[in-house]
């Protein structure tokens, strides 16, 4: 048997974006899987059909085709020196010849359109591919005339880069004399006028073509449901090829064929449950993307649901589809999607907090969520919804930090490098879930770095209950009235930062009163001491207050255009949240007109200078004020020495 070939960095082509993979020709199927995981596209061995490649600007693209109704896998990223081994295993391990296809180059409208099995729509002229187009990226089928069919494409899957534009429809003329598709090569029947060839055509893309007629009904609805990501309330209609999301600020179109997997997972502490939707190519909302819907269902709002099916559509889900479903609301939504659209669910795993539930509390940056631990990944919720799978999780390190407050000591962090090179934080995961953690990452063979598992889990819980046996707040107290006691005493007076902060008896300070009398020292000591104790405090408060007068720091090239175009970018995007401007100013900086750039660079270079300017000014002010006020602190203490 041949050797299994691997080609990485194989971009695949599929509904008008690219996604980044690697593609395997197996002893069993053609395989591409995108990398980081998620969605990946095989034939099977005994599917695969006809293997064409053509040459384009910047590399070669591979067309490999099924027998049956399994769409085409199109990929692109070849080298002109692959072909030759790509070839000898497709030789080798599917007995299948690889030809060379020319691509038609000189734009010409005139050529001819077919519809095979597996839903490629091909256009060629003079013999030569034009394009092609996968019926799974048509939305809808109409005829504006009698010989014009026009497709319209899904907006999700095409118009995924905000930069560049997209094509949404696309037309075709169908004229009386084509042969393929009209009657008897004349295009008309004369006892039905309206079979055309177009009509003809229209029909073939119906069968094959992921849409819906104008007075399809749903399947089912669900109503007032709560969405966390994107925001907003909702509708949820489930039609047979797509479901759709209405509400307020949301409208969505989303083909069963973008669900690579459903998850539902309950909150470990209250009655809801996450429905989530792992989507790719992912939808668009302003300037986000979202690879995952997430839902939330109160766990104690039961529901039953009979779906709407005519006999073809039962016909092709068969016993997948029940007759009626009740239960949790979130259970009947659920598994109605999954039997419809036909993917996996993936449930809680078997980790166990002590805390109850599947999960652990856990915050990334400052938002608040729970980290589910599942038996091939983690999915942190709510917001920002995170899938780590375990195959690309590189190292897991656990970290402790040590900071004022309770709360330091009665937590960990966590840390998940990721092979891109990412790293995910995870802050104050409660102690008590640290043992149960490490158990259940140990047993996954996954890399816990710099550390041995129960020695650290010893480590840090010995370590946090030690601290929390101590009272922190009587130890300030007790360290505030001694260094009250010392200042009594005439001993506490000091140059360093620590005690300048601490400025212990002023009326500022929280510390109980002591009526400790102190102890006698000499007067040349109590006359000396105070002085420098009072100049200490001195500089303690002008370190303290800013000078209001002191110039403020110029802006960046990039703050000044910020400046002058978040009022645009509100203007124009009255929805948007704070993170969406920011994120839609750093897109504008990144593609600004590098003319216009220079503007700004040259308005913060002139503003940097006037900086230094006034700075030089008011350092030369400030030592001046400085020196007449140590001249006359000097004449005071001279004065007080005569007397």
């Amino acid at each position: 048997m041949a050797d299994e070939q691997t080609f990485g960095s194989v971009s695949l082509i599929a509904g008008g974006i690219t996604s980044q993979g690697a593609l395997r020709l197996g002893a069993d199927k053609v395989e591409w899987k995108k990398a980081g995981g998620g969605r990946s596209v095989a034939i099977a061995k005994a599917d695969v059909g006809e293997v064409t490649y053509s040459q384009i600007p910047g590399g070669v693209t591979l067309t490999v085709r099924s027998k049956g109704t399994a769409p085409a896998m199109r990929m692109k990223g070849f080298r002109g020196s692959d072909m030759a081994t790509v070839k000898e295993a497709m030789k080798a391990l599917y007995d299948v010849d690889v030809v060379k296809r020319d691509m038609q180059v000189i734009g010409r409208n005139w050529g001819q359109i077919e519809v095979d099995q597996a839903g490629a729509i091909t256009f060629d002229v003079e013999g030569k591919r034009q394009f092609e187009i996968s019926s799974k990226d048509v939305a809808a089928v109409a005829m504006p005339t009698k010989h014009e069919v026009m497709l319209e494409f899904h907006m999700d899957d095409a118009v995924m880069n905000a930069s560049k534009d997209a094509m949404v429809e696309m037309s075709f003329y169908v004229p009386p004399t084509n042969k393929t598709w009209g009657v008897d090569g004349w295009g008309t029947d004369d006892h039905d006028p309206d079979d055309t060839g177009a009509k003809r055509l229209s029909d073939r893309l119906m069968e094959v073509c992921d849409v819906d007629t104008a007075t399809g009904d749903a399947i089912a609805e669900f109503d007032s449901v709560s969405l966390v990501a994107p925001r907003g309330k909702v509708g949820i209609e489930l039609f047979a090829n797509h479901l759709r999301l209405n509400g307020n600020a949301v409208d969505f179109k989303i083909q069963h064929s973008s669900i690579q997997r459903l998850f539902l997972l309950p909150k470990p502490t209250n009655a809801q449950t996450y429905a989530i939707l792992h989507l790719d190519p992912p939808i668009r909302k302003g300037q986000t993307f979202y690879p995952h819907i997430v839902a939330v269902f109160n766990a104690n709002e039961e529901l039953e649901v009979e779906p709407l099916m005519d006999a073809a559509l039962k016909e092709k889900l068969g016993d997948a589809v029940e007759d009626s479903y009740d239960g949790p609301s979130s259970e009947v939504f659920i598994r109605l999607l999954k039997a419809v659209a036909g993917v996996k669910l993936t449930r809680q795993g078997t980790f166990a907090s002590p805390a109850g539930g599947h999960a652990v509390k856990a915050s990334n940056k400052a938002e608040v969520g729970h980290l589910y631990p599942l038996e091939k990944s983690f999915f942190y919720l709510p917001k920002p919804p995170m899938l780590l799978p375990y195959a690309e999780v590189t190292e897991i390190e656990f970290e402790r930090h040590a900071g004022a407050g309770p709360t330091t000591q009665r937590t960990f962090d966590m840390a998940v490098s990721m092979r891109n090179g990412a790293v995910h934080q995870f802050h104050s995961i409660p102690k008590s879930e640290f043992q149960n953690l490490v158990s259940f990452l140990t047993a996954k063979k996954l890399k816990i770095v710099n550390v041995d598992a129960q020695a650290r889990a010893d480590a840090i819980i010995d370590g946090a209950d030690s601290d929390s046996d101590r009272d922190h707040h009587a130890a300030r107290l007790k360290a505030k009235v001694k260094k009250r006691e010392l200042d009594e005493d005439g001993f506490g007076g000091s140059d360093s930062e620590e005690d300048e902060d601490f400025n212990a008896g002023s009326e500022s300070d929280d510390g109980e009163p002591t009526d400790s009398s102190g102890s006698e020292g000499s007067e040349s000591e109590e006359e000396a001491r105070p002085k420098k104790k009072t100049k200490s405090k001195a500089k303690a408060k002008a370190k303290a207050k800013k000078d209001p007068n002191e110039p403020k720091r110029p802006l960046s090239a990039f703050m000044i255009f910020s400046k002058e175009t978040r009022g645009d970018v509100l203007e124009k995007n009255p929805d948007f949240a704070l993170g969406d401007v920011g994120k839609e100013l750093g897109r504008r900086w990144r593609e600004i007109d590098p003319e216009l750039k220079k503007e700004f660079e040259a308005k913060a270079a002139d503003a940097k200078v006037a900086y230094e300017a006034a700075m030089k000014e008011y350092k030369a002010g400030k030592k001046a004020t400085v020196v007449d006020d140590d001249d006359e602190e000097e004449e005071e203490e001279s004065d007080g020495g005569s007397d």
